[in-house]
């Protein structure tokens, strides 16, 4: 997939969605696409803990907050990309989309799951009318065409040393458009997969769309304050499915099964174990059993 992959061919995309509704807090200026960078979300949490203060004591943004809020910084290769959990997240040239960026919400009540999910929706949707295929989210923060994960979702907050309060959020979002196998893990091969097979030619412009596409919904999702747990819970692969549940370090050390039943409005997965009893996770991973 050759193809022109650059902040320009993205912001044109993006205003030809925004149309008539462009979106005063993200300008050109906060849009920046490299060819590779460590980690885009290592990236901007540097960046933030050299800025001065985002937000005073009433969490209105400053305007440094101004100047950073709605920051993306997208690249086609991520040396040191990072998963959930600590885990690395492969991220291999000119085969994916791999893009963060730097949300201040107005209050300083912050739920970061809401915005993971935000981040699902959005890009469940880009994906479904760029691409032409039905995606779908597997709790909490993974999306799948068919049986194997194309994307990845990572949501970090950025704590000022000085004050230990939560300035920030930075979402990390990683996108397999193809999928390259070289020195990938068995595992992972398993797994993971491209929105597009190996037979299948992607246009050229696709990369910069699906970027464009995925910002506008998201911003669009953010922006609203609506909530799309509804939607994302029409959108999920696991309800009525028996899973395997790890809890995270620390729960407990023993994975149990369960069978999905539902989402709460809270996006808390809720399962019922073997003996009836009901339960809604906020952590851990499941896997299908």
């Amino acid at each position: 997939m050759e193809e022109t992959f650059c902040a320009d061919s993205v912001w044109a995309d993006f205003v030809s969605l925004a149309g008539k509704n462009p979106d005063a807090a993200f300008q050109k200026e906060k849009l920046r696409v490299l060819e590779s960078v460590d980690s885009t979300n290592a990236a901007l949490l540097r960046e933030l803990a050299l800025s001065p203060v985002l937000v005073d004591d009433s969490h209105s943004l400053t305007d440094a907050g101004r100047l950073v809020h709605k920051t993306v910084l997208a690249s086609a290769h991520q040396t040191s990309g990072r998963g959930r959990s600590g885990r690395v997240f492969y991220s291999p040239e000119k085969s994916g989309i791999y893009f963060s960026f730097v949300w201040i919400p107005e209050s300083d009540v912050i739920d970061p799951a809401m915005y993971t999910v935000s981040a699902a929706v959005g890009v469940s949707r880009a994906i479904d009318a760029v691409c032409a295929k039905e995606s779908k989210i597997k709790w909490v923060n993974d999306i799948y065409v068919g049986e194997k994960k194309v994307c990845g979702i990572l949501t970090e907050g950025f704590c000022r040393a000085e004050s230990g309060k939560l300035e920030a959020l930075v979402v990390g979002i990683g996108i397999n458009l193809t999928m390259g196998f070289e020195g990938v893990s068995r595992e992972l091969i398993g797994k993971a997969g491209g929105i597009f097979s190996e037979d299948e030619k992607p246009a050229f412009d696709l990369r910069s769309k699906l970027l464009a596409s995925s910002l506008h919904e998201i911003f669009s999702i953010l922006e609203s304050g609506g909530n799309v747990v509804d939607e994302y819970r029409k959108k999920s692969m696991l309800k009525n499915q028996l899973v395997m549940v790890r809890p995270l370090a620390g729960e407990s050390d023993e994975a149990y099964r369960a069978r999905v039943m539902d989402i709460s409005d809270d996006a808390g997965l809720l399962v019922k174990l073997d003996d009836g009893t009901e339960k809604i996770l906020y952590s851990g991973e499941v896997t299908l059993h």
